[in-house]
């Protein structure tokens, strides 16, 4: 299945660091290594390849959001690169966030589809109730738990995908490449006035400057 309709080759994340490595008979080694086992860069592209065309049923096209609200396993990163391979754009989130937290998230980012675990589910169905759209949830792990209304099994619904996937190209403007891997991982901002502070790694840079420039102008007196 294609995910944008083209047949030109371009550079994509996951051409570059899962199918190279399957292609080029390094399919047998280990990619990743967890509590259930290891698991080796054929299984995981095609595990990434049938996620994305998993994504692309569920209605999610070059340039949408897609928010990961799960725990580190082969899922985590399956998905992940999926997202790249469509042309998606990935946003992060912890798993141990209150509802609050998830309603923010999903309003700022605008995800209309979300990747949770069954740990998270309930606080993720909490704040998307609360959310500016519904999003619709891709429940990885679900069990025994009942689904409701907008909520897909995760297991469910990759299993019965096609294990081919073509990646979403890019194009050149000017120069530069544009389309989906040109930004491929949303980081969210500081939250606004009031709110919690969302993006540390920001603020502290904020404060570097600041420190520099303040010091360099003690220097110049």
């Amino acid at each position: 299945m294609s995910a944008a309709g083209a047949t030109e080759p371009s550079l994509n994340l996951a051409t570059v660091f899962l199918d190279r490595n399957a292609d080029e008979e390094r399919g047998g080694r280990t990619a990743l290594v967890g509590p259930a086992g290891s698991v080796t860069y054929a299984e995981l592209s095609e595990l990434s390849n049938r996620v994305g065309n998993a994504l692309l049923e569920i209605g999610v096209r070059a340039h949408e959001r897609v928010l990961l609200a799960l725990a580190d396993s082969p899922a985590f990163v399956a998905t992940w690169y999926a997202v790249q391979k469509i042309g998606a754009v990935t946003a992060e989130v912890y798993t141990f966030l209150q509802p609050k937290d998830y309603t923010y998230y999903l309003d700022y980012t605008g995800a209309a589809v979300v990747v949770v675990d069954g740990v998270t589910l309930d606080r993720m169905r909490e704040a998307s109730t609360a959310a500016r759209v519904r999003p619709t949830l891709l429940v990885v792990d679900a069990r025994e738990t009942a689904l409701r209304a907008g909520e897909v099994s995760f297991e469910s619904l990759v299993s019965r995908q096609p294990a081919e996937l073509q990646a979403a190209p890019t194009a050149r403007r000017g120069g530069i490449r544009h389309g989906a891997p040109r930004r491929f991982r949303w980081r969210p901002r500081r939250a606004r006035r009031g709110g919690q502070n969302r993006a540390p790694h920001a603020r502290n840079r904020r404060r570097r400057r600041r420190s520099s420039c303040a010091h360099a102008a003690t220097l110049s007196r």
